[in-house]
C-alpha cells in the first residue's frame, strides 16, 4: 500500500487569517494595490465593518496577563487571571470585558480537562456576548460549547450548532468578522471529526462573503474548506467541483501562490481518487513547481514529491517512484527525522523495491518504517500497515511462520480500530492464504469465509467479494469438494467477466475451472477454459509464466483425450 498525502492544510487558517489582517493595507498600498482596490470597489461599502468591541483599559490588562500565560501553557495561572479579570469587569460594570473574561476562564478550564466548569463557562460567555450584541463572540462561544456537549449531549449541541448559524445569518453589525468566527468554527468542529456541523458552518460562512466580497480570497477560503469537507465525506464530484472554485479566484487573485498550489495539489488528490492518473500527475506537477520556488524543502513540497511518486508506481515507472519518494524522504528527514512523514516514505519505498522484487531492500525499508510508527503511533492502522507489509515480504520468502505473525499483529489491530473494513479482511484473507499454504484447511476456510462475509456486506459484487471466492474455490477443492469448488469459481468469473474483462484476473479464473474440470474428467470443457485463458495471457502478457501454464495444461489434456 502506498500513501497518498493530502494535506489540505485546513488548520493553517487561523494563522493565514491574523496574517492577512495585518498584511491587507501594506499589499493595498504597495505590492497589489490595484488589485486590493477593484476588490473594494466590486465589494462595496460592507468591507467597512467597525472594529472589536474592547474591554476597559484595567480589564484589557488583567487580559493581556492571562494571554501570556496560555502561551506559556499555564493554564490554572491563565485561569486565575480570567476570574480577577471577571471580578475588574463587573465592579466597573464593563460588559465587554466581563464578556473576554469569561471566554478566557472557558478556554482554560478546557484546556485543564475540567469538561464541566468549561461548559457552565462558554454559557456565561453565551450570555455575556448576547448582553453586548456582538455575533462573532456569541457565535464562537455556542460552537466551543456545543463541541464540548457533543458526546454526552448532542441533541443539546446541535441546538447550540443551529443557534450559532442563526446568529452568522443575522449579524448586520460585523458580518465579515462574523463569517470568520463561523469559519473558525467550522475548523474547530472538523478538528473534532464532526463533518455535519462544519459543513453547515463554512456553508453560512460562504454565504456572507458571496454576499459582501464575491470572488474574494476569503470566498475561496470557504470554497476550499468545503472541499475538504465533501471529500472526507467520499462525495469527490462535490469536492472537486469545491476546489475548482477556489482554484479560479485563487489563479486570478493571487497567482503563483501557495493557495494555488494548495488547491492544485487537492485537485490532484480527486484526479487520483477517479482514476485519472495524467489528470492528476499534471496538478501535481503544477503545484510542485510553485511549492519548490516559494517553499523549498518545505512539507508540502515533500507532499507534492510523495504523491507524484504513488502516481509513478500506479503507472508501473517503479524508477521514477524510486527518485519521489527518496527525495520526499529527504527533505522530511531534514525537517523532522524519525516522524511519522519520515514513516510514510520510507513505506512508500518499501512499496516500490517490492514492486521491483529488491525484497532485502524493501524489508529494510519496512522495518524501519515500522520502528517509527510503533513509537509515535502505536497500534495505529498506520502500524497495521507496515505490519502487512513485512508479512507480505516474509510470504514471499517463504518464511509462513513469520508471515503468519505479522498477518495475526495486523488483524488485532483492525479488530480493534476498525472492525468489519476492508483492512480487515484483508488481513483475514492473508490469514486464510497462509493457513492454506500451511495445509491447514479448516483453518482456511473459516478466514475466507470471514473475509467473505465483511466484503459482500461493504462491496457486493465487488474484486474483492470475486477473489474471497476464488479462495474458497481452492480450498474446497484443496478438500476435494469439486462440484462446491467449481461454484465459488463460477462466481469469482462471473464478477471479473463484468467489471474486469479480458484481464489476467479473469485468465486467472478461466485457468482453474480448466483444473477442475480436468480433475472432474470434462476434457473437451477443460481445454476451452485454458484456450481462452491462453488467449487472454498471450495478449497482456506474451512470454510469461502464465502462458507457460496454460500451455502445459492444453498440452496435457491433449494427451489425456488420446490416450
Amino acid at each position: 500500500m502506498i500513501f497518498l498525502i493530502k494535506f489540505s492544510r485546513v488548520g493553517e487558517y487561523r494563522l493565514r487569517e491574523k496574517r492577512r489582517v495585518v498584511k491587507r493595507t501594506t499589499f493595498c498600498c504597495v505590492v497589489v494595490g490595484p488589485l486590493v482596490m477593484a476588490l473594494m470597489a466590486a465589494a462595496g461599502p460592507s468591507l467597512e465593518e467597525p472594529p472589536a468591541p474592547y474591554p476597559s483599559p484595567t480589564v484589557q490588562k488583567i487580559l493581556d496577563e492571562a494571554a501570556s500565560f496560555t502561551q506559556g501553557k499555564q493554564w490554572e495561572e491563565a485561569r486565575k487571571a480570567g476570574d480577577r479579570a471577571l471580578t475588574t469587569a463587573r465592579a466597573a460594570r464593563d460588559l465587554v470585558g466581563e464578556a473576554s473574561a469569561h471566554r478566557v476562564r472557558a478556554q482554560a478550564l478546557q484546556s485543564l480537562g475540567r469538561k464541566e466548569e468549561a461548559i457552565t463557562a462558554w454559557r456565561e460567555t453565551v450570555a455575556a456576548w448576547e448582553r453586548v450584541g456582538d455575533g462573532p463572540g456569541h457565535i464562537e462561544a455556542l460552537a466551543e460549547a456545543g463541541l464540548l456537549l457533543l458526546a454526552g449531549q448532542p441533541t443539546e449541541a446541535d441546538a447550540l450548532f443551529v443557534q450559532a448559524y442563526a446568529v452568522g445569518r443575522a449579524e448586520i453589525k460585523r458580518p465579515l468578522a462574523a463569517a470568520r468566527a463561523l469559519q473558525a468554527a467550522g475548523q474547530s468542529s472538523y478538528d473534532r471529526r464532526h463533518l455535519g456541523s462544519a459543513r453547515e458552518f463554512w456553508t453560512v460562512a460562504l454565504a456572507i462573503r458571496q454576499k459582501l466580497v464575491p470572488n474574494s480570497l476569503d470566498m475561496a477560503q470557504s470554497f476550499h474548506s468545503l472541499g475538504v469537507v465533501a471529500e472526507k465525506q467520499r462525495n469527490l464530484a462535490a469536492a472537486e467541483e469545491y476546489y475548482q472554485h477556489a482554484l479560479a479566484i485563487r489563479e486570478k487573485l493571487a497567482p503563483n501562490s501557495l493557495d494555488v498550489g494548495q488547491s492544485l495539489h487537492n485537485l490532484g488528490v480527486m484526479a487520483w481518487w477517479q482514476g485519472n492518473l495524467s489528470a492528476a500527475e499534471e496538478y501535481y506537477r503544477r503545484a510542485l513547481a510553485i511549492r519548490e520556488k516559494l517553499a523549498p524543502n518545505s512539507r508540502d513540497a515533500a507532499a507534492s514529491l510523495n504523491n507524484l511518486g504513488t502516481v509513478a508506481e500506479k503507472q508501473g515507472d517503479f524508477v521514477a517512484a524510486g527518485k519521489y519518494h527518496r527525495h520526499a524522504l529527504a527533505i522530511r528527514e531534514r525537517l523532522a527525522s524519525n516522524s511519522l512523514g519520515v514513516a510514510a516514505s520510507l513505506h512508500n519505498l518499501g512499496t516500490v523495491a517490492t514492486a521491483q522484487w529488491d525484497l532485502v531492500a524493501a524489508k529494510e525499508y519496512h522495518r524501519r518504517a515500522l520502528a517509527i510508527r510503533e513509537k509515535l503511533a502505536p497500534n495505529s492502522l498506520d502500524m497495521a500497515a507496515s505490519l502487512h507489509n513485512l508479512g507480505v515480504l516474509s510470504a514471499k520468502q517463504g518464511n509462513l511462520a513469520t508471515a503468519r505473525e505479522y498477518y495475526w499483529r495486523t488483524l488485532i489491530i483492525f479488530e480493534k480500530f476498525a472492525p468489519n473494513s476492508p483492512g480487515m479482511a484483508g488481513s483475514l484473507n492473508n490469514l486464510g492464504w497462509v493457513a492454506g499454504s500451511q495445509g491447514d484447511m479448516v483453518a482456511a476456510r473459516e478466514y475466507h469465509q470471514r473475509a467473505l462475509a465483511i466484503r459482500e456486506r461493504l462491496a457486493p459484487n465487488s474484486l474483492d467479494v470475486a477473489a474471497s471466492l476464488h479462495n474458497l474455490g481452492t480450498v474446497a477443492w484443496k478438500h476435494g469438494d469439486l462440484v462446491a469448488a467449481g461454484e465459488y469459481y463460477q462466481r469469482a468469473l462471473g464478477i471479473k467477466e463484468k467489471l474486469v474483462p479480458n484481464t489476467l484476473d479473469v485468465a486467472r479464473s478461466l485457468g482453474g475451472l480448466g483444473v477442475l474440470l480436468h480433475e472432474h474428467g470434462d476434457l473437451i470443457a477443460a481445454r476451452e477454459y485454458h484456450r481462452r485463458a491462453l488467449a487472454i495471457q498471450e495478449k497482456l502478457a506474451r512470454n510469461s509464466r502464465d502462458v507457460a501454464v496454460s500451455l502445459y495444461n492444453l498440452v496435457y489434456g491433449f494427451t489425456k483425450m488420446y490416450l
